[in-house]
Formats: C-alpha cells, sequence, structure tokens
C-alpha cells in the first residue's frame, strides 16, 4: 500500500438515495491491482448479486494486472524480451489495442508522452516492487546510451497480430495509460450489466458514470505541497478524472526529489509542474494525458490538451501557481486558493 496513492484524489461524497424514483443500493468494493488499491462504488437494484459482482471484477482486474506487469513474467516482459532479442512476437487482440493505442497517445501528446521507455524506467530504479528506498542515481554513461538511440512506441512494426521493433531499446510500460485502460474495460461491462451509476477509482483515477445516489459526485483534488484538498469538483455524468503528481512515487538522495515521471525527451524527471488534473471522457486517454500535462509545461500543456481529448486541465507549478482553463472554474469550490488562479485557454 502506497500512501501517496490514497491522497491524490479522493471521494468526498454523502451516499443519499431518497427521492430516487428506483430504489438501488450502494454497494462498495476494494480490490488490490496495479500496485493500488482500486475502489468500486456502485448504486445497483437489490437483486443484483454483490457477490458475484465482485468477484468478476476481481477476476478482469488480476488478469490486466498480470498480462501488463512491466517487471514481473507478464505477457509484457514476453513482448519486451522479443523486441531486445530483435524477434517478432504473436499478441492477442488486447495486447494488440494496447499496443496501437499506445502508438495514438505518443502522436497526439507531440512525443511528451512514450510507453516505450522501459529501460529508461528500469535505469532510475521505477521498475521495482518498492521504489522508494533507491540509493543511487543512473550512471551517467548508462543514461547517456539510452539516450543515444531514444526508444519510441512509433518504432513498433505490425503484420497482422505479428509485432517486431528494429529498436532493441524498446521495452513498454503501461504505467502511464494501462490503469485508465483497465478502468474502461470495466466501466463498459458495468454498463452492459445495467449498472449507469458507479465510481471507480484506481488510487486517486477515477471514471465515474451517472451520479451518487441523488447527486453529483464529489471529488477532491489534491494541493500538491500539502496533504489536503486543493479545491473540489462537482461532477455526473459519465467523466475521467485522472491527476499525475511528483509525489507519488520516488526517492531522495543528497537532499534531491527524484520522480517516476520521466520526460522522454531529456531522459530526466519532469519539473516545473507539480501535479497536473485532467477532465476528459475516456480514462487511458485521461491516464496519459495527465502524464503528458505535468512533462510538457504550462505552455505546452494547454496546446496539447485538446490533442489528447482533455476538456479541462488544471496544473499547480512548482511554485504553487494554479492554471486552469475558465470553464473549469464552476465545476469547482476552492478553499484559499482563489488569490493563486490563472487562466489559460485551450
Amino acid at each position: 500500500m502506497k500512501k501517496a496513492k490514497f491522497l491524490g484524489i479522493f471521494i468526498l461524497a454523502v451516499w443519499l438515495l431518497s427521492g430516487c424514483s428506483q430504489v438501488l443500493e450502494r454497494h462498495t468494493m476494494r480490490i488490490l491491482a496495479f500496485g493500488t488499491w482500486v475502489d468500486i462504488t456502485v448504486f445497483v437494484d437489490r437483486t443484483v448479486d454483490k457477490a458475484v459482482l465482485q468477484q468478476q471484477l476481481q477476476t478482469e482486474l488480476h488478469q490486466m494486472h498480470k498480462d501488463w506487469h512491466a517487471w514481473h513474467p507478464s505477457e509484457l516482459t514476453r513482448l519486451n524480451e522479443a523486441f531486445e532479442q530483435g524477434k517478432a512476437v504473436t499478441v492477442d487482440a488486447q495486447m494488440l489495442g494496447l499496443l496501437k493505442l499506445s502508438q495514438q497517445l505518443e502522436v497526439a501528446s507531440d512525443g511528451y508522452f512514450d510507453a516505450g521507455i522501459g529501460k529508461l524506467l528500469k535505469l532510475w530504479g521505477f521498475q521495482r516492487d518498492d521504489p522508494f528506498n533507491v540509493d543511487q542515481l543512473p550512471d551517467p554513461k548508462a543514461l547517456q546510451a539510452l539516450m543515444a538511440k531514444p526508444a519510441s512506441t512509433l518504432q513498433m512494426h505490425f503484420e497482422g497480430n505479428l509485432v517486431s521493433s528494429p529498436n532493441p531499446i524498446v521495452a513498454l510500460d503501461f504505467g502511464g495509460f494501462g490503469k485508465g485502460f483497465g478502468i474502461d474495460l470495466l466501466i463498459e461491462q458495468l454498463k452492459k450489466q445495467g449498472i449507469n451509476n458507479a465510481l471507480m477509482n484506481a488510487g486517486g483515477d477515477l471514471r465515474a458514470i451517472g451520479v451518487a445516489g441523488d447527486r453529483p459526485w464529489k471529488i477532491g483534488i489534491r494541493d500538491p505541497h500539502k496533504e489536503s484538498p486543493l479545491a473540489i469538483l462537482s461532477l455526473s455524468g459519465d467523466v475521467s478524472v485522472f491527476t499525475s503528481g511528483d509525489y507519488e512515487r520516488g526517492y531522495t538522495i543528497d537532499g534531491v526529489h527524484y520522480h517516476h515521471i520521466l520526460n522522454p525527451k531529456t531522459g530526466y524527471p519532469a519539473h516545473g509542474i507539480a501535479s497536473a488534473t485532467v477532465i476528459g471522457d475516456k480514462g487511458a486517454w485521461m491516464d496519459a494525458a495527465a502524464t503528458t500535462m505535468l512533462i510538457a509545461g504550462v505552455e505546452q500543456a494547454f496546446s496539447i490538451a485538446p490533442k489528447m481529448g482533455v476538456k479541462h486541465l488544471l496544473l499547480v507549478t512548482d511554485d504553487g501557481k494554479i492554471y486552469l482553463d475558465k470553464e473549469m472554474l464552476p465545476l469547482l469550490t476552492f478553499n484559499d486558493n482563489q488569490k493563486r488562479l490563472n487562466f489559460r485557454s485551450f
């Protein structure tokens, strides 16, 4: 359990069922997957077998976690080993969809998001079960060698379900959009079962559908400089809210903090933006977009955001300034941060 994961975005809703035309019961589930807790809240008819529903979602999440793991033996590590050896490998339809999506995300992000930098993440010590106790920085020569011929998802070639790459440095890591992709799959399953009011929160990254009883979902956005809310979001309908922050995974060496959100253009942790919160439709796109916005910086972020489907964007800089689109303001309730606000347009 990683404490920081629970401080990014958290649910503050008071669940009230009175006034609903149909009597729905609130049911909550907690499942460990993707290295964090996935908290699921659904409003369902009392005839729904909650135990069966939870088992179904748990099975799906555990399978995704197993197949997409970047350093434990998995379908993904099998693919990366093939790239390293210059071999082609056959993948199933779901994996093929993930690979092609990763290319779309890299293009839309102007290259600030690249799921092919697994070796870079490993070199920095972030592909391990405990990324908080790293005691040395990457070897400069090894880092220089990786950046001499940078990895890119665009270096993958497809022939039907056969995938290869001419660059042995390409190593995929779905940590930047896998949770969002998984949430999207499960939300669609809930819809097919007639569940239209639900929230799926994977360690602070979430997608919601419908409403929380008879009121909107209330979602807190953490201030990256404090362990307290920056603002409260009020949302309803089908919407995804994802936040990337420099406080999530990292370590400190000689008084300097190094976080896991690496800029693929430099090979180093991004700087300038402490957290980025995005609102849009699909979880996979918003997952990648939040990372992109943090890396790109204020001006570039507001330029790239529309290409990634971002409807609203809020950035908090290292020095505490807040940048957001003005259309987002009615959705937010701030405490004492109004003087820090700066507005930008897409």
